[in-house]
């Protein structure tokens, strides 16, 4: 969230940088006397516990986004018009619910506890972008799951990125939650450039 992800979720990063690629105005010793700086420029700082976040509310409420709320860090924001849910690539891509609608209807939006299908709040992060060990998020207000070119935006990908058509669903979801948000990524990869002088 740090970095304008809609996500909370905990990642452990190792860098190991061969001592060749720095910067010949430093010496080594110096460089290793140090901790590689962990990326000190976030968009938002401790977001988790500074913004009123959406709560549990029933499924099918009609809500109001809470003031100074930053969209882009709400599910909403990677949410799919369905206006344009055949119009985006991956959109109309989603498993399947196989439980009864009055089972799913109870589950709440923001209802991110349970052991495997989770609502996601629109006005709320997501827990994490894994999907798989039947871990099943659904749409915040429509009764389905959400789709792969929401699981994407999750993950900060942009819509220009678009996964094929004749891969399977379980391979995409996968590679998704097996990835790491792209301004994240991008923020480590200015860290690692600025740490080895170039």
């Amino acid at each position: 969230m740090d970095f304008g992800v809609p996500q909370s979720r905990e990642r452990v990063f190792f860098v190991g940088i061969c001592k060749t690629l720095l910067n010949a105005n430093i010496t080594v010793q110096n460089q290793l006397a140090k901790w590689f700086p962990f990326p000190s420029n976030p968009i938002y700082n401790n977001a988790a516990t500074k913004y009123d976040w959406g709560k549990m509310d029933p499924f099918g409420k009609i809500l109001e986004k809470p003031n100074g709320l930053p969209l882009e860090l709400c599910v909403e924001s990677c949410l799919i018009n369905p206006l344009q849910i055949n119009v985006v690539p991956n959109a109309n891509e989603y498993f399947n619910l196989h439980k009864p609608e009055s089972e799913l209807k109870l589950i709440k939006e923001g209802e991110t506890n349970r052991p495997s299908f989770k609502r996601l709040h629109r006005f709320r992060y997501s827990p994490t972008a894994c999907y798989g060990n039947n871990e099943v998020h659904l749409h915040p207000y429509e009764q389905r799951r959400i789709s792969v070119r929401e699981a994407l935006r999750i993950q900060g990908v942009p819509d220009n990125y678009v996964l094929p058509e004749n891969l399977p669903l379980s391979k995409k979801f996968k590679m998704i939650g097996n990835g790491v948000p792209v301004p994240l990524a991008k923020a480590v990869a200015e860290a690692i450039k600025n740490y080895i002088g170039y």
